[in-house]
C-alpha cells in the first residue's frame, strides 16, 4: 500500500514538474520590451496596434528610461528602448547586453523649453534648468551652454525626468526645462517655449534597441520577428503618414500638428540604414566613444565593438 502510495505521489510530482518546465519554457519565449513615451519608439506601439508583432513579443511601457533601466537590470523585460549612452552605462555595469537596431537619430526632438515668451535664447545666466541628469540631457546641456557661451557655474541645476517636469511646472521651481517629445509639446500647453533643439548638433543622440544577451540567445527568431514588425512600422509611417500620425496623436492625447512636429524632430532610419551604420561603425562609434567618455565609463574600444550586434537584420525576411 505504501509502495503505492509513494508511487503516486511521485507521479503527481512528475507531472507538476512538467507543467512547471512547459510554463517556463512558453514564459522563456517571451519577449518582453519596455518602452516609455518618446516619439522614436511608437513605431513598437503601432506595429502592436495592426498586429505586425509575434504573438511571443509583450510591450510593457514605462514612465521614462530610467524605469525602462530598472526592468531591464532585473530581468522584469528582456529587450528596451534605450539613448545610446544608456545602452552603454548598462555594459559599464557589467550587463550582458546587445545593441541590436537603431531606432532613431534626434535632429530636433530634444528640447529646451523657457517660461520666457521670446523663442529667442536669451542671457540664462543664474536661471535654474530642470534636467533629468542623462548623459542626452548632459549634452543638450553643454550645447547650450556653449550656444550662450557661458559655464556650469554659470547656472543651477535640478535633476528631474520630463514627467516630473511637467507635473512640476506650475510650482515654478524651474526656468527652463531640457527635455523631449512629447513632454516637450506638454509643457508648451502650459506656457513654455522652445528656445534650443537637437537640431543644432546632428549625428549625437541616437536611440536603439537594447535586448539581455541571455535572452537573445534564447529567443532570437522572436527578435529577428520583433524588428521586422519595427521596420514594416516605420514603412507605414513614410507612405502612409497622416494615418500613422493620427494614430500615434490619439494614444499620446496630442493633435495632428504636435505630433508632426515632434516627428519632424527625428530621423528614422530603415532596415539598409541600421545595416550600414551598424557595419560600417565610424560615424555612430563616434557617438558612442563620446557618450562612453561623457559617462566615465572604462569601456576599451573593443568592448564598445562588441555592444553591437547587427546579425539579426539580416535574418529578416
Amino acid at each position: 500500500m505504501k509502495s503505492k502510495l509513494l508511487l503516486g505521489m511521485l507521479l503527481v510530482l512528475a507531472l507538476c514538474i512538467s507543467a512547471a518546465a512547459l510554463f517556463l519554457l512558453s514564459y522563456q519565449k517571451t519577449l518582453r520590451v519596455s518602452i516609455h513615451p518618446w516619439p522614436g519608439y511608437e513605431s513598437l506601439r503601432l506595429a502592436e496596434h495592426f498586429s505586425w508583432l509575434p504573438d511571443k513579443v509583450e510591450v510593457v511601457e514605462s514612465d521614462n528610461a530610467t524605469q525602462s533601466m530598472a526592468l531591464l537590470r532585473s530581468g522584469a523585460v528582456s529587450a528596451a528602448t534605450l539613448t545610446l549612452d544608456e545602452a552603454i552605462l548598462l555594459k559599464g555595469e557589467g550587463l550582458d547586453v546587445s545593441v541590436v537596431a537603431i531606432m532613431n537619430e534626434s535632429i530636433g526632438a530634444d528640447v529646451v523649453i523657457s517660461r520666457t515668451s521670446s523663442n529667442e535664447l536669451t542671457n540664462i545666466k543664474g536661471m535654474r534648468i530642470a534636467l533629468e541628469g542623462n548623459t542626452v540631457s548632459n549634452i543638450v546641456l553643454r550645447e547650450l551652454l556653449i550656444e550662450t557661451g557661458l559655464s556650469v557655474h554659470d547656472v543651477s541645476l535640478s535633476y528631474l525626468p520630463p514627467n516630473e517636469q511637467v507635473r512640476q511646472w506650475q510650482s515654478e521651481r524651474f526656468d527652463l526645462a531640457i527635455t523631449y517629445e512629447p513632454f516637450a509639446t506638454y509643457l508648451e500647453r502650459l506656457g513654455g517655449t522652445r528656445v534650443f533643439d537637437s537640431g543644432h548638433f546632428p549625428n549625437v543622440i541616437f536611440d536603439v534597441l537594447v535586448i539581455r544577451n541571455d535572452a537573445m540567445w534564447l529567443r532570437g527568431q522572436v527578435l529577428t520577428n520583433l524588428l521586422a514588425g519595427h521596420f514594416r512600422a516605420l514603412e507605414y509611417i513614410r507612405v502612409n503618414r497622416e494615418d500613422a500620425l493620427r494614430r500615434i496623436a490619439a494614444w499620446r492625447e496630442l493633435t495632428y500638428d504636435e505630433i508632426g512636429v515632434a516627428f519632424n524632430g527625428l530621423y528614422l532610419p530603415d532596415l539598409h540604414f541600421n545595416k550600414r551604420m551598424l557595419n560600417d561603425r565610424a560615424q555612430f562609434f563616434e557617438a558612442m566613444k563620446q557618450d562612453r567618455d561623457m559617462q566615465g565609463i572604462k569601456l576599451s574600444e573593443a568592448q564598445l565593438h562588441s555592444l553591437l550586434q547587427p546579425a539579426y537584420l539580416y535574418r529578416i525576411q
